[in-house]
């Protein structure tokens, strides 16, 4: 009965203790998704529904005008391609 208990009791506490190991500042990995097109678009809508996964999403990077692109909601586009590597060197993006 006792062992039963405990291992509730630890899964209760790793539940609601590793949300917040994972998401503290050091323990994030920076991230780019190259293409605002729906399958980036569910990605991001992907990693922002996993807390688990430690992903901060910067944005989008496409070489298409956001005109061009329809509708991204409010998907932060950084630029085009050719703006990807400095862009990832100047904000250590993993």
């Amino acid at each position: 009965l006792l062992a039963p208990a405990m291992q509730l009791g630890a899964h209760l506490i790793l539940r609601m203790v590793v949300p917040r190991v994972v998401s503290m500042p050091a323990n994030l990995r920076r991230a780019v998704i190259v293409g605002a097109n729906d399958l980036g678009l569910q990605l991001a809508q992907q990693l922002s529904k996993n807390p688990y996964l430690g992903v901060r999403l910067h944005g989008f990077f496409d070489d298409r005008s956001r005109q061009r692109l329809g509708d991204i909601g409010d998907a932060n586009l950084l630029g085009a391609m050719k703006d990807l590597a400095s862009y990832s060197r100047q904000n250590q993006i993993d």
